[in-house]
């Protein structure tokens, strides 16, 4: 393996792709910075905190290049928490809301069970990713926290078809179930911004999206791609 895929590779398994977005996530929701780089150490700490309770099983891990890397590099990855930790409780005071920061560390471990129980996992994925900004402001409207919340279930459920080995009722009923998420997203997109063009480009994008995985990829670029794919509806409002 090259220099280049193996920094790419530690790059999206150690989570740092993901907590940079969540960054720009709180960014471009125009919180704060220090806001923003916490919300990226909290996500940097919960996903890998997740993949290393899985790890437990030495034969699953096996055919899981994610799980694989982080039993790997497992001391790396715990020598990074720490000082994450430490630097989350330092800036815990960005925290507007504690109460509704609770909830939501509740619901992550409430997934940590429901993983496999049908769409669970993926309501609670894009429940907390709507919430994330509330904990540290109360200036979002309803309706685009609305957006949010079906927007990334259905991210959340374009990266699960990476998974699905063989086509069954139950993986052709949850792709019906994110198309009708993704329609619902565009609509709240829609009375949001009160904008065609900006609509217009938002669904193409996810259209691009659909046609896009409609083949199977890399595991490395589903973790790419729909990650970055949460940033869309902000660069599409900003960009035009």
């Amino acid at each position: 393996m090259s220099l280049f895929k193996r920094v790419f590779v530690s790059y999206l398994f150690a989570s740092i792709h993901l907590s940079f977005v969540g960054f720009l996530f709180g960014y471009l929701n125009a919180l704060s910075l220090k806001a923003s780089f916490h919300i990226s150490v909290s996500i940097f700490i919960v996903y890998n905190l997740m993949r290393i309770l899985k790890i437990q099983d030495f034969e699953k891990i096996q055919t899981n290049p994610h799980l694989l890397w982080v039993s790997k590099n497992l001391t790396e990855l715990v020598f990074a928490l720490f000082f994450a930790i430490v630097y989350w409780f330092i800036g815990i005071s960005e925290i507007k809301n504690l109460f509704l920061w609770a909830f939501l560390a509740l619901l992550s471990l409430i997934y940590i069970r429901a993983r496999s129980i049908f769409l669970i996992k993926n309501i609670i994925i894009g429940l907390v990713w709507a919430l994330i900004p509330w904990v540290y402001s109360n200036a979002f409207s309803i309706i685009w926290t609305l957006f949010l919340f079906f927007y990334i279930t259905w991210l959340s459920i374009i990266y699960d078809e990476k998974d699905t080995v063989i086509i069954c009722e139950k993986s052709i009923l949850t792709k019906k179930i994110g198309y009708l998420f993704v329609f619902i997203s565009v609509l709240f997109f829609y009375l949001e911004t009160k904008n065609i063009l900006q609509t217009s480009i938002f669904s193409m994008l996810q259209i691009v999206l659909v046609l896009f995985f409609r083949k199977p990829r890399t595991y490395e670029t589903y973790l790419f791609l729909i990650d970055l794919w949460i940033l869309i509806p902000f660069y599409t409002i900003h960009l035009t």
